[in-house]
């Protein structure tokens, strides 16, 4: 016959807690047997008891449940023993045995005991007050003077503008200034008597004129005052801001118009004559006289020019003939003309027989 011990509960409990085990039989005696559950070489201060004690197992195989209680007098820590399975007609005859090793832990305060219940419930808590912060803080800052600018006007000519001397103030105040250059806004100094005064107020203006109650004012709207002039507050920090031409700003610049498709363009004809041609000067009518064409005695061949092959029929100028070529440019013959003379070669011909 032989016996095991299983533990199934988990390895830390509390004082007042069991945790549970089965002990596998394998009984092959051919009947049943009645076997005792002890527990043996206890650590000092476990009070730990095991139910039931004596259990009967039938022949074959078996598993038999038990549990192990632990007293709330137990000692907190480490509980150790042996439990072993025996024979109840023979103690000595040990079938089986499992060494204990418990942790006994305080029992659990009611926060630990809810930890993450708690974790929730703080989230939440920190939330409503981050939006109510928030709500708090956008109502404060919606308060505030910032972006406002006061404007003063005769007809449609602005003569004046001033803007909060504090921009986190929840007060604009500001009074009517007679200067040389004529009336002028000022800001208000703190015992001002005829300052007017601009608040907001539920996301709408209103001002207060010196012995008047606050009034309602739009944005852009002109009130008039005294003098034939009239005051309008502009609102930058709103969306439909409705501000007067101001002097410091420049308009936005306008996009050009877009071109939209259209047939094919015209060209313009261009000239057939050739840039060439367009810049050439004009040919004079009449041609100077050509001394080589003279039937006076024409003096030996010019050095200034070398004989070439007669089949190519060109000539190298020098010096003298480069000048040569430049008055005849200037005198409007072209240097085909030139190259066309016979005179020359006539004169050199007869030059040559004489």
């Amino acid at each position: 016959m032989k016996a095991q011990v299983r533990l199934t509960g988990g390895a830390e409990v509390n004082p007042g807690d069991t945790v549970s085990g089965t002990v596998a039989v394998d009984n092959s005696s051919g009947g049943p047997v009645r076997l005792r559950l002890r527990l043996d070489d206890l650590t000092p201060g476990a009070a730990v008891t095991v139910d039931p004690p004596v259990v009967d197992a039938p022949a074959g195989t078996s598993e038999i449940p038990f549990t192990l209680a632990f007293a709330p007098g137990t000692e907190l820590g480490v509980s150790g023993g042996v439990l072993r399975v025996v024979d109840d007609a023979d103690p000595d005859r040990v079938l089986g045995e499992r060494l204990l090793s418990i942790e006994v832990a305080p029992v659990p305060t009611l926060f630990e005991e809810f930890f993450w219940m708690w974790v929730l419930v703080a989230v939440i808590v920190l939330g409503v007050a981050a939006y109510l912060g928030a709500k708090a803080w956008r109502r404060v800052d919606a308060a505030r003077v910032r972006g406002l600018r006061a404007q003063l006007w005769r007809d449609d000519l602005l003569l004046s503008e001033v803007t909060p001397r504090s921009p986190r103030a929840r007060v604009f105040a500001f009074v009517v200034h007679e200067d040389f250059t004529g009336p002028q806004l000022q800001p208000a100094g703190p015992e001002e008597a005829n300052a007017y005064v601009v608040r907001r107020s539920s996301g709408t203006l209103r001002l207060a004129a010196h012995g008047q109650h606050p009034a309602p004012l739009g944005v852009g709207e002109r009130r008039a005052i005294v003098g034939g002039l009239a005051l309008s507050v502009v609102d930058d920090r709103g969306a439909d801001a409705r501000s007067g031409p101001r002097s410091t700003r420049s308009p936005p610049p306008s996009r050009p118009p877009t071109r939209t498709p259209t047939a094919t363009r015209s060209r313009r004809p261009r000239p057939t004559a050739t840039r060439s041609a367009a810049r050439r000067p004009p040919r004079s009518p009449t041609r100077p006289p050509n001394p080589a064409n003279s039937t006076a005695v024409c003096p030996p061949p010019s050095p200034t020019w070398t004989p070439t092959t007669r089949s190519a029929d060109r000539r190298t100028p020098t010096a003298g003939g480069e000048q040569d070529r430049m008055s005849g440019r200037g005198l409007g013959i072209g240097r085909r003309d030139q190259e066309r003379k016979p005179a020359p070669r006539a004169a050199r011909s007869s030059g040559r027989a004489r």
